[in-house]
């Protein structure tokens, strides 16, 4: 049986059932939505607007209300730059996690700078929490964490939660159980500001707050435990 062979017109393409005025109708629109794209948008996505547009005025003919048909092609445009936007979006957070990973021992030598510096020493000292070990451990711990759009003080409250942790993991002296539980603490409120503290300022000034109290207590505890003095046997 012959194949059938579709009829085409003086220009090479197909016989479109609208004829030229219709393609012609449809190529201005698709030109015009495709000037309302951001002018270095790829061209794949310029090519599947076209696409969306044509399929979009599908039932719509040349003759129908212009502000109408204007309305249809420019949902579809911001649909198509919504995806723009979150693609673009998704691409600059995954940057922004890998450049706070490579740089995580900074933050890392801030928090543990903050830290109780004798504790510090001593957990340095144990196997498997040097600076290198532990840089290593933090950098994973954000890798899992992260989700790219956070800003550098929330980044070093992460930290911050993590380091406390890690020291208040670490084996008690005759004072050492009291501070690990509040080192423990500071590391419960540090964690949840690190989450909420972007999203609303009456909960990170709360958050900060109890964090200050914390660490009043904490202070309190070491000026106590110096004016005590050793022990006589």
């Amino acid at each position: 049986m012959p194949r059938h062979v579709r009829t085409r017109d003086s220009d090479g393409g197909p016989l479109d059932p609208g004829g030229a005025p219709r393609r012609q109708w449809l190529t201005k629109w698709k030109t015009w939505a495709v000037s309302r794209l951001p002018g270095d948008a790829p061209r794949a996505v310029k090519v599947q607007l076209r696409v969306d547009v044509e399929r979009a005025l599908a039932r719509y003919m040349i003759d129908d209300d212009e502000a109408e048909v204007r309305d249809v092609v420019d949902n579809v445009v911001e649909e198509a730059t919504a995806r723009l936007t979150t693609e673009r979006d998704k691409g600059d957070h995954e940057a922004r996690k890998k450049t706070v990973i490579a740089v995580a021992s900074v933050y890392l030598g801030v928090a543990l700078n903050k830290s109780d510096r004798v504790a510090v020493t001593t957990m340095l000292k144990r196997p498997g929490f040097t600076f290198v070990q532990l840089t290593a451990r933090v950098q994973r711990y954000l890798g899992r964490h992260l989700r790219g759009d956070e800003g550098d003080y929330d980044v070093q409250r992460m930290v911050d939660a993590w380091t406390a942790h890690r020291l208040a993991e670490q084996p008690s002296s005759s004072s050492g159980r009291s501070l690990g539980n509040a080192l423990a603490a500071v590391g419960v409120v540090a964690a949840t500001g690190a989450v909420a503290a972007s999203r609303h300022p009456v909960i990170k000034a709360a958050i900060n707050q109890a964090i200050e109290k914390v660490k009043q207590q904490i202070q309190q505890w070491k000026s106590s435990s110096r004016s005590e003095g050793p022990k006589s046997s």
